[in-house]
Protein backbone atom coordinates (compact mmCIF):
# COMPACT_ATOMS: atom_id res chain seq x y z
CA UNK A 1 0.00 0.00 0.00
CA UNK A 2 1.25 3.46 -0.91
CA UNK A 3 0.97 6.46 1.43
CA UNK A 4 -0.93 8.49 -1.17
CA UNK A 5 -3.85 8.26 -3.57
CA UNK A 6 -4.10 9.56 -7.10
CA UNK A 7 -6.61 10.18 -9.86
CA UNK A 8 -5.74 10.22 -13.55
CA UNK A 9 -8.00 11.72 -16.19
CA UNK A 10 -7.81 11.67 -19.96
CA UNK A 11 -9.02 14.90 -21.55
CA UNK A 12 -9.53 15.53 -25.25
CA UNK A 13 -10.22 18.94 -26.77
CA UNK A 14 -10.78 19.36 -30.51
CA UNK A 15 -12.02 22.21 -32.73
CA UNK A 16 -14.95 20.17 -34.15
CA UNK A 17 -14.73 16.40 -33.49
CA UNK A 18 -17.91 14.81 -32.17
CA UNK A 19 -17.48 13.44 -28.64
CA UNK A 20 -19.21 10.22 -29.76
CA UNK A 21 -16.25 9.48 -32.05
CA UNK A 22 -13.85 9.80 -29.11
CA UNK A 23 -16.08 7.52 -27.01
CA UNK A 24 -16.21 4.88 -29.76
CA UNK A 25 -12.50 5.11 -30.58
CA UNK A 26 -11.34 4.79 -26.98
CA UNK A 27 -14.17 2.45 -25.96
CA UNK A 28 -14.57 4.50 -22.79
CA UNK A 29 -17.52 6.33 -21.28
CA UNK A 30 -16.89 10.03 -20.63
CA UNK A 31 -17.58 11.71 -17.32
CA UNK A 32 -18.59 14.78 -19.30
CA UNK A 33 -18.46 15.86 -22.92
CA UNK A 34 -19.82 18.46 -25.30
CA UNK A 35 -19.82 19.40 -28.97
CA UNK A 36 -18.66 22.68 -30.47
CA UNK A 37 -21.64 25.04 -30.80
CA UNK A 38 -23.63 23.27 -28.09
CA UNK A 39 -25.28 25.38 -25.37
CA UNK A 40 -23.05 25.68 -22.30
CA UNK A 41 -24.37 24.04 -19.12
CA UNK A 42 -23.20 23.37 -15.60
CA UNK A 43 -22.41 19.77 -14.59
CA UNK A 44 -25.92 19.71 -13.06
CA UNK A 45 -27.45 20.68 -16.42
CA UNK A 46 -28.36 24.29 -15.71
CA UNK A 47 -28.08 26.51 -18.78
CA UNK A 48 -25.27 29.05 -19.00
CA UNK A 49 -24.79 31.91 -21.45
CA UNK A 50 -23.08 31.14 -24.73
CA UNK A 51 -22.05 28.07 -26.63
CA UNK A 52 -18.93 25.90 -26.51
CA UNK A 53 -16.11 27.09 -28.79
CA UNK A 54 -14.63 23.58 -29.17
CA UNK A 55 -15.54 19.97 -28.54
CA UNK A 56 -14.43 18.41 -25.27
CA UNK A 57 -14.40 14.95 -23.69
CA UNK A 58 -12.98 13.56 -20.47
CA UNK A 59 -12.92 10.32 -18.54
CA UNK A 60 -11.21 9.00 -15.43
CA UNK A 61 -8.63 6.26 -15.81
CA UNK A 62 -9.14 3.73 -13.06
CA UNK A 63 -6.45 1.51 -11.64
CA UNK A 64 -7.60 -1.97 -10.68
CA UNK A 65 -4.51 -2.91 -8.74
CA UNK A 66 -2.40 -1.36 -6.01
CA UNK A 67 0.26 0.09 -8.31
CA UNK A 68 2.04 3.35 -7.64
CA UNK A 69 1.53 6.22 -10.07
CA UNK A 70 4.67 5.72 -12.24
CA UNK A 71 3.83 2.01 -12.67
CA UNK A 72 0.21 2.79 -13.52
CA UNK A 73 1.22 5.39 -16.12
CA UNK A 74 3.82 3.06 -17.65
CA UNK A 75 1.19 0.35 -18.13
CA UNK A 76 -1.39 2.83 -19.44
CA UNK A 77 0.83 4.37 -22.14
Amino acid sequence: MHPYTYTVTLRVSHPKMAPEIITQTLNMTPVRSWMVGQQRTTPAGLLLNGVHKSSYWYSRLVTTDDSDLPTFLAHTA
